[in-house]
């Protein structure tokens, strides 16, 4: 082999792994940040095999990654809104 040979060779095969390396999916892992923020185990959420969630993980999810859940309504006689949002019969 020359040396034009054996740089090419070298190119091809960083290129090879370069492109193997961002084709080729990583193993997904779950982030504790949750977990940290709600003291709660991970395993509250999730079944045994992480990324499936349990009916409280979905759940938990779909309030918005809170343990209240969404937003209440908003009642009371002092609430001013907006012209723009005020019904108009």
């Amino acid at each position: 082999m020359n040396k034009k040979q054996t740089i090419l060779h070298f190119y091809a095969m960083g290129m090879l792994l370069l492109v193997g390396s961002l084709i080729l999916p990583e193993q997904a892992s779950a982030v504790p940040a949750f977990a940290r923020q709600t003291s709660m185990p991970c395993t509250a959420c999730h079944f045994q095999h992480f990324p499936a969630l349990n009916s409280f993980g979905r759940s938990f999810r779909s309030g918005g990654y809170t343990l209240t859940g969404g937003q209440g309504l908003i009642e009371g006689d002092d609430i001013s809104l907006p012209l723009m949002l005020m019904p108009r019969w």
